[in-house]
């Protein structure tokens, strides 16, 4: 894939997230429906359509090779993309584990992110966990480099991110080689 572009600290970024994609039945169901018909509104010679992220699960590499395959497949002339889901390896609240599991749960996160093909994973927290997380759990991608941004989704959904201050969106966590490091947006 092509470099990422130069981050431009004046512009304004947004992704477009469609979740559930743990879900393995839903997205041999209902993701899979909204796929085909983005595909068929959305694909070449027809207008583009602004970019997606989908989450989906890596696991689908060998529980349904075919299925991961095929959404592949249909998202490349769309320009859509895939993060991993919540909270990257499996669905999980990292902070909430000890030092030892955190840091095996980053490495298959980053070996997960490697088979999409993917720099980002949606992460859940519990409300009020969140300095632990960016403390103890964020800067651990850094040191390999694979996984660079995190989108914050805070559990309960209604409560915002409180560790992220007002009219912060985003905030940049530990430095991995070469100067780069890990966005938790």
């Amino acid at each position: 894939p092509p470099a990422p572009p130069a981050y431009d600290p004046n512009a304004t970024y947004v992704a477009f997230i469609v979740g559930d994609g743990d879900n393995v039945e839903m997205v041999t169901s209902s993701r899979a429906r909204w796929m085909t018909a983005r595909h068929a509104r959305c694909a070449p010679p027809a207008p583009p359509c602004a970019p997606l992220a989908w989450t989906l699960s890596p696991h689908l590499s060998y529980l349904a090779p075919a299925v991961l395959g095929w959404f592949r497949a249909q998202a490349a002339p769309l320009a859509d993309d895939f993060v991993l889901p919540p909270s990257g390896h499996l669905y999980a609240y990292p902070s909430q584990l000890n030092e030892a599991d955190r840091r095996r749960f980053v490495a298959r996160t980053e070996a997960d992110a490697r088979v999409l093909d993917t720099s980002g994973t949606v992460a859940w927290e519990f409300a009020g966990t969140w300095e632990n997380a960016i403390e103890h759990y964020f800067p651990l991608y850094a040191a390999a480099g694979v996984v660079h941004g995190a989108f914050a989704v805070n559990v309960p959904f209604d409560l915002p991110v409180a560790a992220f201050g007002r009219g912060e969106d985003f905030k940049v966590l530990g430095a991995g080689a070469g100067g780069g490091g890990g966005a938790l947006a």
